[in-house]
C-alpha cells in the first residue's frame, strides 16, 4: 500500500529564509602584504641610511671625547646635544626598518 502524499500547505513547515544577520560572513581574502612605491624606495635605501647614521654617531662620539672639547663646557654641551641627536636618528631608523620589515611579513 502506498503512503499518502502530503499536501504542501498542511503539516510541513518550509524553512524560513535567512536574514542578513544570519548569513555566513564572506571570507576576507588575505591581501598580499606589499610595500607602496615610496616605502619600497625607503626600504631599498634603509641599510645605507643606517650605516650613514651610525657613522655620524661615531663621529660625534669621537668629537665629544676630544680633550679640547672636554675642557670647554659650552663646546662639550654642544657635542653632547649632537651625540644625542645622532643617537635618536639611529634609533628612529632602526624602528622604521622594523616597521617596514613587519609590513612585508
Amino acid at each position: 500500500m502506498p503512503l499518502p502524499r502530503r499536501r504542501s500547505g498542511s503539516g510541513a513547515a518550509a524553512p524560513a529564509p535567512r536574514t542578513i544577520a544570519e548569513r555566513a560572513p564572506e571570507r576576507e581574502r588575505p591581501r598580499p602584504k606589499r610595500l607602496g612605491y615610496r616605502e619600497q624606495r625607503e626600504w631599498d635605501g634603509m641599510e645605507q641610511a643606517i650605516l650613514d647614521a651610525e657613522g655620524a654617531l661615531e663621529t660625534c662620539r669621537r668629537e665629544m671625547e676630544d680633550p679640547v672639547v672636554v675642557s670647554e663646557p659650552t663646546a662639550l654641551q654642544q657635542r653632547v646635544a649632537a651625540l644625542e641627536a645622532a643617537r635618536a636618528e639611529v634609533d628612529r631608523l632602526y624602528a622604521r626598518w622594523a616597521a617596514l620589515d613587519e609590513k612585508q611579513k
